[in-house]
């Protein structure tokens, strides 16, 4: 019953008021000065980043200002939600906060006029009264959904500086159109609703520098999407939902420097990418499960590469030298094999100053479970036979300080690599075991020597009390006999009377 209302509403409502280009004002929405204060900081990291071109000030940049979006949205929410609430007339209060928001100048009459299959009839105030009730629900519930409904976004709702179109979560599904006149170099279309992106959307954009496209639902770009940017210098096309690039998307870009693929969902689909200028690739969270030297052989300049937070398993650390300026290298947070050639690619990427180890690397063996192989010590496995041998002697002289006889060096070889490994092993749980029966052997003399120093302190106290109950015993005695003593004395004086 309650979806076929809906169809129902739908209609009619779609027919009363049929959809219109409006100019959604946003001047008039009050703004407290905390946030104003917030836009003009967000704004002063934007131009430092102009000015720096710093990846940790454009990521800074892009979550302040995502979080003032979030902020402002809420905002304004709370406000029409209380309006509504709080008012006498419900109904009416949610057309004027749709009126206020679309900026539509329609107002209600008594009668509606509509036109029906090229026939006009007059729909009185009955309309009004059957959908009333659920109207007011549904609307205020669902007002946001109503709004994207009843307002198409055009170029007239973005924040146009002249140089700078800002049309960020607009609920845009195309790229707004612009003259070439208006020389734009910073387009930012992100948190909107695009979902392919054509060559034929950015015809206008031939000044364009930074291009911000992330945060949308893009699972589709046309090969030459990007051809008539030449002065294009970042890209943005994180937190998207694709799932393969063409090879050749930058290809034509000379300026481009950065881009950013962050967050999608390429998965065995690697970007095997094609330009003599990109300096900094962002493919982190992108579910990668493998990565080779096509990915790079066609990128010289490369210089930064963010892997962090994929299913890499494997990696060829040879590849990097490929690029003659490459210098870094992210690969954190990956399910790496616990082999013998994940550690030498650590080491290797570590001792040419490629990666920085901030916490221990783990690797996943057959039972799923993580061990560490790597820390800012060094590797964990797979050590040099010399290191090996170091090892052993420095377990064998531990095992010896605790005085244990149960062991012997002749039964391990240390030509082979299994047999070190296992000595090692053994080596160390003897020395365990040594260490624990040294240690219960440590607690039983404390035990000792704490019953010792206790049972001595009972007897000295007895021994205290004793001396002290004798010697008010002897002076009772004493007294005793002093007392009889002087009464004899007093006898013999006649001083007592008989």
């Amino acid at each position: 019953m309650y979806e076929l209302f809906l169809v129902i509403f739908r209609y009619y409502f779609d027919r009363a008021f049929p959809l219109q280009r409006c100019k959604v004002n946003y001047a008039k929405e009050q703004i407290d000065q905390d946030l104003a204060k917030e836009s003009n900081d967000i704004r002063d990291l934007f131009r430092l980043y102009e000015a720096t071109k710093s990846l940790r000030v454009l990521n800074l940049y892009k979550s302040r200002q995502k979080e003032l979006k979030e902020k402002i949205l809420n905002a304004k929410i709370a406000k029409n939600s209380s309006y509504i609430l709080t008012s006498s007339n419900r109904a009416r209060a949610v057309w004027n906060v749709i009126k206020r928001e679309t900026g539509s100048k329609i107002r209600a009459n008594d009668n509606i006029l509509l036109n029906i299959d090229d026939t006009v009839k007059i729909y009185h105030l009955i309309f009004a009264v059957l959908f009333q009730t659920m109207a007011t629900k549904l609307l205020l519930f669902n007002l946001w959904l109503i709004l994207c409904a009843t307002a198409s976004p055009t170029r007239e709702q973005c924040e146009d500086t002249g140089t700078e179109l800002s049309c960020s979560e607009q609920r845009l599904h195309k790229v707004p159109k612009v003259s070439l006149q208006n020389k734009i170099e910073l387009l930012d279309l992100s948190q909107n609703d695009l979902d392919e992106l054509y060559k034929v959307d950015f015809n206008e954009y031939v000044y364009l520098v930074t291009l911000y496209l992330n945060d949308n639902s893009i699972s589709y770009i046309e090969d030459d999407t990007f051809e008539n940017l030449r002065e294009l210098d970042f890209i943005d096309l994180s937190r998207n939902l694709l799932e393969e690039i063409p090879d050749d998307i930058i290809v034509n870009n000379e300026k481009l420097t950065i881009l950013d693929l962050s967050e999608n969902l390429f998965q065995a689909q690697t970007p095997t990418l094609t330009s003599k200028s990109l300096e900094v690739l962002d493919l982190s969270q992108c579910k990668l499960t493998q990565f080779s030297n096509d990915s790079i052989v066609n990128l010289p300049n490369l210089r930064l590469l963010y892997l962090n937070s994929n299913n890499l398993m494997t990696l060829d650390h040879r590849m990097f030298s490929i690029p003659t300026l490459f210098y870094y290298v992210q690969i954190e947070f990956n399910p790496w094999e616990c082999s013998c050639n994940t550690v030498k690619m650590l080491k290797h990427l570590i001792d040419k100053d490629m990666f920085e180890i901030n916490q221990p690397i783990s690797c996943v063996d057959d039972k799923k479970s993580h061990i560490h192989i790597y820390d800012k010590n060094g590797p964990k496995m797979c050590k040099t036979k010399r290191k090996v041998k170091e090892d052993i002697t420095t377990l064998s002289n531990d095992i010896a300080d605790y005085g244990s006889d149960d062991i012997s060096l002749k039964n391990i070889y240390l030509n082979d690599d299994e047999q070190m490994s296992k000595g090692i092993k053994y080596l160390e749980e003897i020395l365990k075991n040594e260490k624990i029966y040294f240690q219960e052997l440590k607690n039983e003399r404390n035990v000792i020597d704490s019953v010792t120093v206790w049972t001595a302190k009972i007897f000295i106290l007895a021994i205290f009390f004793s001396g002290i109950s004798l010697g008010l015993l002897i002076s009772a005695l004493m007294q005793r006999r002093i007392r009889r003593t002087r009464s004899k004395l007093l006898l013999k004086r006649g001083s007592i009377p008989m």
